[in-house]
């Protein structure tokens, strides 16, 4: 029957389809959601960890998503993402990175904020922060054996934002360095969102240190995504992760008018947010559910769906689609 339905509503959908015309996975999903705060020590790093999780509330293991947030955020970021693939039966693990999170602006206003953020994005804090994400799956491979935490490490993926999403490719296998041969690849990861992806590594031999990358990838960004400390990082930049990754499928959605901010989806205090915010967010929550289901679940009509003419409509005007390294 969900195959009949499904099949129904790609009919439906036409060529010049638009982001207000809604698929399976752009609704709520069947799980109520539980939003759960607690603190994960390191004792290797002598390191604790703030998580939250967005646990769908029903019986049975869930596949897992880690949620890695941007410089100066926290694990508070991206609470409609969250809620949407915790609802579809995704249990969302949102890390919070110290020493590269909130605490580094706090107290601190405008260029003196800035300023403290560029001294954060240092190698020695990127790092500690690509050591979090190991940490974490370790402990949810041990609370999952515990019966504590109703996960499956047999499927995890891994998604994140700005220096978040430098931290999923870098857990994807991106390689630093000279020549790119330092890796922090965790193969337990299977499929990764990156939201304002960061631009190749010329150092590299422009774009070498991606190109290690062998699993699925779907990248989100937008014409105005402009980097808030840095401003060689133009919007352009934020395509070339998406040209160097392969062999695997890459996927590329570049939202029209989408700025860095919208993916974090928290209103900052004294600003009106754009009028494109929410339309970008739900296609934004639409998309990664869509491709988590994909390649997480092994749903096959999710895929059929993804390497299809209607995926590459589905979001005009609102975004553009591309793919690479598909049917």
């Amino acid at each position: 029957m969900r195959h009949l339905l499904l099949t129904a509503l790609i009919l439906l959908i036409p060529a010049h389809a638009s982001a207000s015309q809604d698929t399976v996975w752009a609704r709520h999903g069947d799980y109520p959601v539980k939003v759960v705060n607690d603190t994960w020590f390191d004792a290797e790093r002598d390191r604790s960890i703030p998580i939250r999780i967005y646990c769908p509330d029903g019986e049975g293991v869930f596949p897992v998503i880690v949620f890695s947030h941007g410089l100066g955020g926290s694990r508070s970021a991206a609470p409609y993402l969250g809620h949407h693939w915790a609802s579809w039966g995704f249990m969302a693990v949102f890390v919070q990175h110290p020493g590269s999170d909130e605490g580094v602006w706090q107290g601190r206003r405008g260029e003196a904020a800035i300023e403290a953020l560029r001294e954060a994005a240092s190698p020695r804090t990127a790092v500690t922060r690509f050591g979090d994400i190991p940490f974490v799956l370790d402990e949810i491979e041990a609370r999952a054996a515990a019966g504590t935490m109703p996960a499956d490490p047999a499927r995890m993926g891994i998604a994140g934002h700005s220096y978040g999403a430098h931290t999923v490719l870098a857990a994807l296998g991106a390689g630093y360095g000279p020549g790119g041969r330092v890796s922090f690849d965790d193969p337990r990861l299977t499929a990764g969102v990156v939201l304002s992806p960061p631009p190749a590594d010329s150092r590299a031999r422009n774009g070498a240190a991606y190109d290690t990358i062998g699993e699925p990838v779907l990248h989100l960004t937008g014409t105005h995504d402009f980097s808030p400390i840095n401003a060689d990082v133009a919007p352009e930049s934020r395509l070339e992760a998406f040209e160097a990754l392969g062999p695997a499928p890459q996927y590329l959605i570049v939202f029209e008018g989408g700025d860095h901010s919208v993916f974090n989806g928290q209103p900052r205090p004294g600003r009106v947010e754009p009028e494109n915010y929410l339309a970008i967010q739900a296609a934004t929550a639409e998309a990664t559910t869509l491709f988590f289901q994909a390649w997480l679940t092994g749903d096959a009509d999710a895929r059929d769906f993804l390497n299809s003419e209607s995926f590459d409509t589905r979001f005009a005007p609102l975004g553009e689609v591309r793919r690479r390294n598909t049917p």
